[in-house]
Parts: C-alpha cells; structure tokens; sequence
C-alpha cells in the first residue's frame, strides 16, 4: 500500500511538473516568434524602403533622359506637335529597358504627354499624377489596357526649356512583388485592401492585427502589419507580415 501511495504521489508530483512546464512553453514560443516577426517585418519594411528609393532615382533619370532627347523638345517646345511620335512614344522606348511596369510624363495640369503601355492616351488628363510630385512612393491604381491596376510609384517634376514636366513610373503591385519582399521562408508578406487579400490563398476569414497576432480561418498566427501610404483609394492598404506555421496557446494545444 505504502509503494502505491509512493508511486501516486511521484506520478502527480510530475503530472503537476509536467504541467507547469507545459504551460510556460506557449509563453516561451509566442516571445520568440514574437522577436523573431520583429526581425523580419524590419527586412521587409528595409526591401520596400530600398524598393521606394530605387524608383525614385529611376523616375528622376527618365527625366533626365527626356530634358535631353532633342527630338522631344524640338517636337513638343518648338513645333508644340504633342502628338508627334518623338513625344508620345518616349515613354514606352524607356519603361521596359528601365524596369518599370508603369511609364509617364505628363504636364504640371495632368494632361498626359506620353504613357509607357498607350501612346495614344497621350492629350488625356490622368488626375493622379501631380499627387506624386514632391513626396516618397505612393501606392495608386493605374488603368492598364482596360484593367485597374494597382502599382507603387514615383515621381519626380523635371524642367528645361523653361517648363515643368512631371514624370511618374513605377511597378505592379501583385504576387510577385510580394515574394520579392518576402525575406525567407516560413513568412509570407500579403496585401490586404478592403476584403480582398493578396499573397495569401484560401482565405475565407481574416481578422485585424492585434498585439502581433492575426486569425485566418480560425487559425492564430504571428503577424505585424503596415499600413502603405497610397493615393485616390477609398481602402487603406495593409501589408501584413505572418508566419507561416499558426502558434499554440495552450499547454492542451502542445500535447
């Protein structure tokens, strides 16, 4: 009876042992997926910094190629001929070699000179360009063969022959930018506008994120979020960065 008794008591004692270990280890894991989602949302926002700053030189070298293509102010400042080829089509001849997705030079009023994907949209007015001028990247929606577009642009204003033009450019902001920003595997960088998310599959249900934390299709995760400055959108833009394995917060949920 007295080696029962012992032997229950020993069982307990490391069935409560067992416990308060257990319980800790749900505390432990979340700090360091915590410290480590810090780590990485610092990468990504650093990727999507140098991203920035690399459209914002591109930009400002377009510029500098248009004030000194001499077909291009012999056309527009000389002849006033905005629809001469030499104007209309100095877009497109730079956006692909340049990197861009999306190429634009347009005057101070938004009247569109010359458009990478269209040269005849050149005479339209594109009423988002000047929000460009003067400031870091934005996000906005270009309309691109019919499709709205949403992209991440710059601008820059550049002047010769005595006139300001803007020029603006960027790229297409879809899946594979996303992978582009994304530091390693085990995270996944997605895009959430409105109820539509980007990057992610299968979602039926999202929540918002809270104290690091984000539940997709009842599932916790590890998650921090930006929101991504943009302009004409009725959405806010959040880029939110989740681990790809859910964490467990209870001593139940380990065993």
């Amino acid at each position: 009876m007295k080696i029962l008794t012992h032997a229950l008591a020993v069982f307990l004692t490391g069935a409560v042992v067992l416990w308060l270990v257990l319980s800790r280890f749900p505390a432990v894991m979340e700090h360091e997926a915590v410290m480590d989602l810090i780590h990485i949302s610092q990468a990504v926002e650093k990727s999507l910094d140098d991203l920035s700053s690399s459209l914002e030189r591109q930009v400002s070298a377009f510029g500098a190629a248009v004030a000194e293509d001499r077909n291009f102010a012999m056309k527009l400042i000389v002849e006033n001929d905005t629809s001469a080829s030499e104007v209309t089509g100095i877009a497109g001849r730079y956006m692909e070699p340049m990197g861009f997705d999306v190429l634009e030079i347009s005057t101070p009023g938004d009247l569109v000179l010359s458009w990478g994907h269209f040269p005849a949209r050149a005479g339209e007015l594109n009423g988002g360009s000047d929000a460009l001028i003067g400031g870091r990247p934005l996000c906005v929606v270009e309309n691109i063969k019919g499709k709205d577009v949403l992209t991440l642009q710059a601008g820059s204003s550049v002047r010769f022959a005595e006139q300001t033009f803007h020029c603006s450019g960027g790229v297409i902001v879809d899946e594979e930018l996303l992978r582009r920003l994304t530091p390693r595997n085990g995270v996944r960088v997605i895009l959430r506008r409105g109820t539509n998310v980007i990057g992610l599959e299968g979602v039926e249900t999202i929540s918002d994120v809270e104290n690091n934390r984000i539940i997709v299709n009842d599932e916790t995760f590890p998650a921090s979020s930006v929101t991504l400055p943009s302009a004409g959108l009725e959405e806010p833009l959040e880029l939110i960065v989740i681990m790809d394995k859910p964490v467990k917060f209870s001593p139940l949920e380990l065993l």
